[in-house]
């Protein structure tokens, strides 16, 4: 067995809890690699531990308000195998 894709990151995180709830802020720095190929890795993840999950999207909201951030759904591991097969990223429209 060997290595197909390999990530390096460091995680920031923090734990916040308010009135309404309890949820984890981690920012993540680093890279993806995959042979010759890699691409940056910096992302915020938010992780809901207590309360309703449309709080969390409210802070998500608050935080794009002061950042330039774009939701995303891939997850690390799906960007190294898209590294690693060369497969170019589409552009994806909603219904």
């Amino acid at each position: 067995l060997e290595p197909v894709y390999e990530t390096r990151f460091e995680r920031t995180l923090r734990r916040v809890a308010d009135d309404v709830g309890e949820w984890s802020f981690c920012l993540d720095r680093g890279e993806i690699r995959a042979g010759f190929a890699h691409e940056p890795i910096c992302e915020i993840e938010l992780e809901r531990h207590r309360g309703p999950a449309s709080h969390l999207f409210d802070v998500a909201l608050e935080l794009a308000r002061d950042l330039p951030l774009a939701p995303s759904s891939r997850s690390k591991a799906e960007r190294g195998e898209r590294l690693r097969s060369g497969e170019a990223i589409g552009v994806v429209r909603a219904e």
